[in-house]
């Protein structure tokens, strides 16, 4: 990662700015968890899998005109789950994989985002409106999502389940939602679907495969 101050916490958010001449390098994989209530990168990110396994933010995001992120590698994750307008450039390349979701809601793009051929973005119940460029030759799945949190909060039945520290992930030991011992037990689901819209002259290339999920048939 390159930036001018790693933590710079302001008044109006979180602040990202970008310094050629500082660099933090490990040879140990890191996890790299930006929060804040707003988050505004005004400079440059990179993230290779050589030294991070994820990017996640959380908070509202804003990418400047002259911002950018861009992640690199199989083994690395960018984790966008949350509300984000991009007017700048967000790139996956080598095998990299972004999960661009709002689930419900609507993520913005003015900019560019850029998926190479074997790297994939998950915008599962996200309408992504884009009035930029969407390019690339790599895999968008605008599937079906729901929002289980209100449904675990208000004692449905439904539980969250978080693996420990250290644990080793695999199919069926992640965290997750799942039923807490009531196999009689039924819920009403909000399904909502994830699309691009072009929007304003947006662009989505040709080449990029997307991939869409349609309601159910009643």
């Amino acid at each position: 990662i390159i930036t001018d101050s790693f933590a710079d916490c302001l008044s109006d958010g979180f602040r990202i700015l970008y310094d050629p001449l500082r660099t933090v390098r490990s040879i140990v994989k890191l996890n790299l968890y930006i929060h804040s209530d707003t988050i505004l990168v005004s400079g440059g990110i990179q993230a290779a899998s050589t030294i991070w396994n994820n990017v996640e933010f959380y908070g509202d995001v804003t990418v400047t005109e002259k911002g950018k992120i861009q992640v690199s590698g199989q083994e690395t994750n960018l984790n966008l789950q949350c509300p984000l307008t991009n007017k700048g450039a967000i790139t996956l390349e080598n095998g990299a994989y972004g999960i661009f979701t709002n689930t419900g809601f609507a993520q913005h793009n003015s900019g560019t985002i850029s998926i190479g051929s074997d790297c994939a973005v998950n915008l599962e119940g996200t309408k992504m409106v884009n009035a930029g460029s969407i390019a690339g030759s790599g895999q968008v799945y605008a599937m079906l999502g729901d929002d289980c949190t209100d449904y675990a909060a208000n004692h449905t039945g439904l539980k969250y389940v978080e693996i420990e520290p250290g644990t080793t992930v695999g199919p069926d030991n992640y965290s997750r939602y799942m039923f807490d011992g009531e196999p009689d037990k039924t819920i009403d689901v909000t399904l909502y679907k994830g699309e691009i819209s072009n929007e304003q002259g947006g662009s989505l290339d040709s080449a990029l495969q997307v991939q869409t999920e349609n309601f159910p048939e009643k």
